[in-house]
């Protein structure tokens, strides 16, 4: 196995977090087992090392497929009910341990999955303590469990709100809504190394809309911010599911259409060509705007950088050959 699998730096945050809360049972299970085998607690050895297992699997997994979504619900669910085990098998001394263990489902699940495992853990903890606690303590417990994970649930769910809206700066272009530079280099890479594993073929267009700085001289650049997201809304439209759609820089623009060939790209691309020519605006009615396009399928031979020259020169071709045409490299 690689070594590059055992390293955290180009893993997702979700990945770490889970790798690390994974890892901190591993060692905390460990030690306890040994601890209460010491002891004689055969019962409660048996919830740790079946803990153990359990979290050294689903470590593993994150590891190998770098997948979290099944991990952090096996973890929150075996890390709930095995402190529940723990507290019915030793006692109401034990119950402080939900503490951790609840809060820790709000870093590995979205919020309300969380709040509903947490709501079923804390539901079942109630059942098992009342034989057991005085009323008056088991309300105090409830109470600061229930305050406790209020709090943890409000701040995981503005935590979420704000990794959503700062992933969206940092993806989007604010103008138009296509992805940007950034999210485009992303993807690519993306791409390329599904490619390898999988070779299907996959087309870049890109396009430029035709003689778009006299739309800015004569209308300004409100109405030329008008047109850029009329475009980019219309060609959003057509588009597949898969497909992407994004802002190269001013009035030019990459479409990734993964599944298609040269000869299907250039059939879309001349679609887009006739929907962006039958575009009409509020600010001037008679205006009519025109793209042409470069159309380039991805050779397995080929870096990033070559497979954007490709389509820049088809680009060109077009632009060469007088404007509102499509061309295939």
């Amino acid at each position: 196995m690689k070594t590059q699998l055992f390293t955290l730096s180009d893993r997702s945050t979700d990945e770490v977090i889970t790798l690390a809360l994974s890892g901190l049972c591993l060692s905390g299970l460990l030690l306890f087992s040994v601890i209460r085998l010491a002891r004689g607690d055969f019962g409660i050895a048996l919830v740790d090392a079946a803990g153990f297992v359990g979290c050294l699997w689903i470590f593993w997994h994150v590891v190998t497929t770098r997948r979290v979504f099944v991990a952090g619900i096996l973890l929150s669910v075996l890390a709930l009910m095995g402190t529940l085990a723990v507290i019915f098998i030793s006692g109401s001394a034990e119950r402080y341990l939900i503490f951790p263990t609840a809060m820790a489902a709000y870093f590995l699940l979205s919020p309300r999955l969380a709040l509903l495992l947490t709501t079923i853990a804390v539901s079942a903890l109630t059942l098992i303590l009342m034989t057991s606690m005085p009323w008056f303590e088991l309300a105090k417990f409830l109470l600061s469990i229930i305050g406790c994970l209020s709090f943890t649930y409000i701040f995981a769910s503005e935590r979420n709100h704000q990794r959503d809206e700062l992933l969206k700066l940092s993806t989007k272009d604010t103008l138009t809504g296509a992805g940007n530079r950034r999210a485009m280099d992303v993807h690519l890479d993306e791409l390329v190394k599904i490619h390898l594993r999988n070779p299907a073929p996959m087309s870049m267009l890109m396009l430029d809309l035709d003689k778009f700085k006299r739309i800015n001289d004569k209308f300004g650049h409100a109405a030329g911010d008008t047109v850029l997201q009329q475009v980019v809304q219309t060609i959003s439209n057509r588009l597949r599911a898969g497909d992407h759609l994004f802002r190269y820089g001013g009035d030019e623009f990459v479409i990734l259409a993964p599944g298609l060939d040269s000869t299907s790209s250039l059939g879309l691309a001349e679609d887009l060509r006739n929907k962006i020519g039958s575009l009409r605006f509020d600010f001037d009615s008679r205006l009519r705007i025109t793209a042409s396009f470069g159309v380039a399928q991805y050779g397995s031979d080929q870096s990033v950088a070559e497979w954007l020259k490709q389509s820049d020169e088809a680009l060109f071709a077009s632009k060469k050959a007088g404007r509102n045409k499509s061309h295939a490299s």
